[in-house]
């Protein structure tokens, strides 16, 4: 079973991590039954319960991780955390905590990703050839994901 990485950036979102966590679960449990799931949330020096709030969540689910950063490294560092102790075949980018991109999108991404997958090809290092197990296979963000579904079935 493949597993989908889907990170999460933090600043300030003790109102959102709740709903994120749980509209991103509904997903894969509804739609995606087939993958793994493991969601990654990367606090960027909250000043809120953020993180009292993603403690709570991962003690029940063993599929979230939590990245603490001891300072504010900005919205790009803090993402790159994420991607860095993402484990996934695929990982998914920015999926915010305010649900400003909805995880109904992420069904999209899978059907988008397995089509493209085989074809694609990422550096693999010194050797050039195709990424190896400690690299994901892709990286998207949902819109992403939607824009280049969009520009593909326009040229169709």
């Amino acid at each position: 079973m493949k597993t989908i990485s889907v990170v999460t950036p933090c600043y300030n979102e003790e109102l959102n991590v709740r709903d994120c966590y749980d509209a991103v679960r509904r997903v894969f449990d509804e739609r995606l039954q087939g993958y793994r799931r493991e969601h990654i949330f990367c606090d960027n020096a909250y000043d809120d319960r953020t993180v009292d709030i993603l403690r709570e969540i991962a003690a029940g689910d063993p599929s979230i991780k939590i990245i603490i950063n001891a300072r504010n490294f900005g919205p790009l560092r803090n993402t790159f955390n994420g991607v860095m102790a993402a484990g996934g075949d695929a990982v998914l980018l920015f999926m915010p905590a305010d649900l400003q991109d909805p995880p109904e999108l992420i069904p999209d991404f899978m059907k988008l990703w397995e089509g493209l997958r085989d074809r694609l090809r990422y550096p693999g290092g010194a050797r050039g050839g195709p990424t190896d197990a400690r690299h994901p296979q892709c990286l998207l963000s949902p819109a992403d994901a939607l824009f280049r579904s969009e520009c593909a079935a326009r040229r169709r």
